[in-house]
């Protein structure tokens, strides 16, 4: 729809008859219209408006196949590719810190293209509570090469009680062979270093508070990100529809916050070096 607007208000005048129907069809941008159906058919999905999703690949029968293969090789692990190709609306506000470009231009596709890295972290935005309606745990796996540049390299989010959690980030700890962990102490900091060393002894911790503003602390990143420094690994679907939507207004996403205090502790200089705490338990 080249004006979305103006053809929707065409269409209506159409509908006069009263059993009138419609079917549109369209990439999924997100334009408030196609936001308005969508939202429609999730919160009455017996109502009026039905929303079918079709991926190129279901229609695979009609499109040449040497053209979708070259789309498949040039476009797979994109925002665009995601879009374009699976029908997936991806929601982005105008003021978020991230873009969907900023996110494609410098994305690494392939895990065997990330640059040695010197040094690799595990960084955490932990849940303070374990209940149905308590916040996600958030786990972020990040690194650094030799130039500078940061590399997220993993991202998780799951609702489970602090041994699991714990359990997850040690693992991750072991498969990336990270030099450190990285976790938020605002909320009960001495029991989430506490709960990290029942799960391993001697885990190198460096513990970080935010002291400033969530825009303050999410700035440098973002501006990093904006200069080709940041680089995604692969396609982090989770991650990346909270980069493009958080608009530094209200709580921040879990993973978010995660990859932020992670790719902080390697690219800022500010912070203090990991510890390792011995509790005894």
């Amino acid at each position: 729809m080249a004006d979305p607007d103006q053809t929707m208000q065409q269409c209506n005048f159409g509908l006069r008859i009263g059993d009138s129907r419609v079917i549109i069809t369209t990439t999924p941008t997100p334009h408030p219209i196609i936001k308005d159906f969508y939202e429609r058919s999730i919160l009455d999905p017996d109502g009026k408006v039905r929303l079918v999703v079709m991926t190129s690949h279901e229609n695979a029968a009609n499109i040449d196949k040497e053209f979708l293969n070259d789309i498949d090789e040039q476009y797979k692990g994109t925002v665009l590719y995601r879009q374009e190709v699976l029908g997936e609306i991806i929601w982005a506000s105008p003021d978020a810190m991230f873009t969907n470009e900023t996110l494609d231009n410098y994305r690494v596709r392939d895990v065997n293209d990330v640059p040695e890295l010197i040094s690799t972290v595990v960084a955490i935005d932990p849940a303070v509570t374990n209940t149905k309606n308590s916040d996600s745990t958030a786990i972020v796996v990040c690194g650094i090469d030799a130039d500078g540049h940061g590399y997220v390299l993993h991202s998780h989010s799951m609702k489970s009680s602090p041994n699991a959690w714990a359990q997850k980030a040690v693992s991750l700890f072991d498969n990336y062979d990270a030099d450190y962990i990285v976790v938020e102490v605002n909320n009960g900091g001495d029991l989430l270093k506490s709960t990290l060393q029942q799960a391993r002894r001697n885990l190198p911790i460096k513990d970080v508070r935010a002291s400033t503003s969530k825009n303050a602390r999410m700035e440098p990143i973002s501006l990093l990100a904006e200069q080709g420094k940041v680089h995604i690994v692969g396609q982090q679907q989770d991650l990346e529809d909270q980069l493009v939507r958080y608009n530094g207004k209200g709580p921040s996403p879990d993973l978010f916050d995660a990859m932020c205090w992670g790719l902080s502790s390697l690219m800022l200089k500010k912070h203090a070096p990991a510890k390792t705490f011995e509790f005894h338990i």
